[in-house]
């Protein structure tokens, strides 16, 4: 028998996970927040004066402001900040695909109050709920629309701008589909070349996004680049027993399965299951190993 089972690879699939119907216009460009200026949510929290909001809105903000002051307001820097946001939501909401599936999306799905107070909403209620926290800090924060994959579904993301650069965060395409413990960072704070192998829109009305000092799967160091560097991970992991991996592939090809089989080769490693998600020259591989 093969020492090689492969479970699922979703390989592009967390394309399909935004399938919604933003209702934005896609040249959109709210240079404060996604309410065109509509409210200073950041003056709102210094000032403690939130009356012109309704009655769902305040809820909303009100949960936005205690999750910015648990878990957001005392990191060390910008960059700790925009993380702690990306990753409280990708934590704390789940993507509504039955919704979706079933036509069956309301109003909150697209909303701050559905990502935060109800924990389940789309690609525009993942995108508000950034941007008001970025607002809330006081950061450089935009929100994009445009589409997503072949298919060019609707969709919307943000842009957030550390030190001189500005950088694009999906939060919604970082959230996997199915649910894992597990936070993608594949498009956290990329380049406009690396989010537009699978994302579209009007580039004439964005900021240029060009730097990759924050890009955070660089930064991570998780990256295989070569057959070499997956033997060596593979032949690590068996020596340690280690019994889940989880790493960035950069060549445009997909692992092969003689790929897996040489890495797997003289190792302690009976079986693997594996799920990938991402596209050419960046995919994230999650890895269980058997022994």
């Amino acid at each position: 028998m093969s020492k090689i089972k492969i479970l699922f690879c979703l390989i592009t699939a967390i394309m399909f996970i935004c399938g919604c119907e933003d209702g934005f216009a896609s040249e959109r460009y709210a240079s404060n927040n996604i309410d065109d200026g509509e409210y200073d949510y950041h003056q709102m929290y210094v000032d403690g004066d939130s009356g012109d909001l309704t009655d769902k809105d305040l809820e909303a903000f009100n949960e936005a402001t205690r999750v910015y002051n648990l878990y957001i307001a005392n990191c060390k820097n910008d960059f700790e900040k925009v993380k702690a946001a990306h990753d409280y939501i990708i934590k704390n909401s789940t993507y509504n695909k039955a919704a979706i599936e079933n036509n069956t999306l309301s109003d909150d799905d697209f909303s701050v109050y559905g990502t935060l107070v109800k924990k389940i909403a789309v690609c525009e209620g993942y995108a508000k709920t950034f941007q008001m926290l970025m607002d809330i800090a006081d950061i450089d924060c935009i929100t994009v629309t445009g589409t997503v994959g072949t298919e060019q579904v609707a969709h919307a993301w943000n842009m957030v701008k550390l030190g001189d650069a500005w950088y694009h965060v999906d939060v919604t395409f970082d959230d996997p589909y199915p649910e894992t413990n597990e936070i993608v960072y594949l498009y956290f704070n990329v380049t406009d070349e690396i989010i537009s192998k699978d994302h579209s829109w009007n580039k004439n009305v964005t900021p240029q996004a060009n730097a990759d000092e924050y890009d955070y799967v660089k930064m991570s160091g998780k990256i295989i680049d070569s057959e070499s560097e997956l033997s060596q991970v593979i032949d690590d992991c068996s020596g340690e027993m280690k019994m889940y991996i989880s790493f960035v592939w950069t060549e445009d090809d997909m692992i092969s399965d003689s790929q897996w089989r040489e890495a797997l080769k003289d190792t302690a490693i009976t079986n693997i299951n594996y799920s990938c998600l991402g596209v050419e020259g960046r995919r994230f591989y999650m890895i269980n190993l058997t022994y």
